[in-house]
């Protein structure tokens, strides 16, 4: 048995520098601040919501009061959604909404 965790202890990788452990980790933060908007755009959203309802095929669709609330280095837009569908459709929009960037 003590051959065995010796024998993954020497075949485990070398811990990497810390100097090429933070330029992996500046690259990550890069990637994700062009990814990410600047801040809040409640149109944007009120638009992506409707056309996530579009899409779940719900009928007579209403988005209002998209407003955004900023504290910080944290913000959040509060939308209000009404629309009428079935079971299927309802579901179907949860489940694109889960998967969208809308979060």
């Amino acid at each position: 048995m003590l051959g065995v965790v010796v024998g993954l202890l020497v075949l485990a990788p070398a811990p990497r520098p810390f100097a090429e452990e933070r330029l992996l980790l500046d690259r990550r933060l890069e990637t994700l601040r062009r990814i990410l908007p600047d801040g809040a755009s409640p149109a944007t959203d009120e638009k992506h919501l409707r056309d996530l309802a579009e899409e779940a095929q719900l009928g007579q669709i209403e988005v209002r009061g998209c407003s955004a609330d900023e504290s910080g280095t944290s913000g959040v837009v509060s939308c209000e959604l009404r629309a009428l569908g079935g079971y299927d459709q309802v579901e179907r929009f949860f489940r694109r909404a889960a998967l969208s960037h809308f979060q």
